[in-house]
């Protein structure tokens, strides 16, 4: 593995023997350290594919273990990804020697920078607490990048280079189905989705967003188990957060529904505090062996407005699931 940092960032490390040693693009990475609203963050990007990896948070002493703590990163991520964790590991293995070298040239730092200004432009104080910063790197590495001309997305150009070396079955991952349903005063509207088992809550609420057609313009809570008596309430903003409840709050962003929901469960999602849009979840079941790593919209029944599309459903949970 191949670290080419900026002066800023080999200084900060204390490198001064800088390695001559080829390495194929897929394990070469970029990485720039920056400071935001006093903060140090290192950006890592990947030669062949820009894909991104993020680390805030980093005191002195985490430099002394940056290696670590990148692929602890990585495996956060990819495992977001559903990518199976023989080829996670697999690539992890092929990368056991660290080698640090000065930024190759203009097209890599200028790709760079441009994941640089994606970090400062996506921070806010719901991410600042967590040094692995998943559901930003997963926002990034969905974005449009030039490479050789053409425009690419990081993610599907990991996913090609997986899948050209390891075949088509590249992901791995078990998922919930679960019943959501919105009594609206005038009918039920009823959607059953299919989502991975490790992801977010934040990554359920986009589900209900683009399931239900709502435009994502309000606050937000889930609430396990009942509203009116919650063991735990998720939240998207710490405004939301009610001091009674602050026990048992948790970001959303952080809450993964694995470790929440078992088959059987309900619980509750409120969305706009004023017209209080109360959604009713069921688990359904916990199916193995998903082959997709984005959710699934299986039945659309009602619709908050004219009429209900699920092709446009599922188009959107596949390109908008985060």
């Amino acid at each position: 593995m191949l670290f080419q940092c900026t002066k800023k960032l080999l200084d900060k490390l204390n490198i001064d023997t800088l390695s001559k040693e080829e390495f194929d693009d897929i394990y070469s990475w970029h990485a720039n350290l920056i400071e935001i609203k006093n903060k140090l963050v290192v950006v890592f990007v990947n030669d062949m594919t820009k894909y991104s990896v993020i680390l805030l948070n980093l005191k002195s002493i985490d430099f002394k273990n940056i290696e670590e703590l990148f692929f602890q990163a990585l495996r956060k991520t990819l495992n977001q990804e559903c990518i199976k964790e023989s080829i996670i590991e697999d690539y992890i293995k092929g990368t056991s020697n660290i080698h640090f070298s000065k930024t190759k040239d203009r097209k890599h730092i200028s790709t760079m920078n441009e994941v640089v200004r994606f970090v400062e432009g996506m921070y806010s104080s719901r991410i600042e607490n967590s040094m692995f910063q998943i559901p930003l790197s997963m926002k990034i590495n969905r974005a449009l990048f030039k490479k050789d001309g053409k425009y690419i997305q990081p993610n599907l150009e990991l996913y090609k280079y997986f899948k050209e070396k390891y075949g088509e079955d590249i992901y791995e991952a078990d998922r919930y189905r679960l019943k959501i349903t919105l009594d609206t005063g005038e009918g039920v509207v009823t959607r059953i989705v299919d989502i991975p088992i490790n992801a977010s809550f934040y990554n359920l609420h986009k589900v209900i967003m683009e399931s239900f057609g709502w435009d994502d313009d309000h606050l937000h809570e889930f609430y396990y188990k009942k509203i009116r008596d919650p063991e735990l309430i998720i939240s998207n903003d710490r405004v939301v957060f009610r001091e009674e409840y602050d026990d048992k709050v948790k970001n959303e962003l952080e809450t993964y529904l694995i470790d929440v929901i078992k088959s059987g469960d309900r619980f509750e999602y409120l969305y706009d505090f004023g017209d209080d849009w109360l959604h009713e979840i069921e688990v359904l079941d916990i199916i193995k062996g998903y082959n997709k790593n984005y959710p699934v919209c299986n039945i659309a029944e009602g619709w908050i407005t004219d009429e209900v599309d699920i092709k446009l459903i599922n188009s959107n949970l596949k390109d908008y699931y985060w």
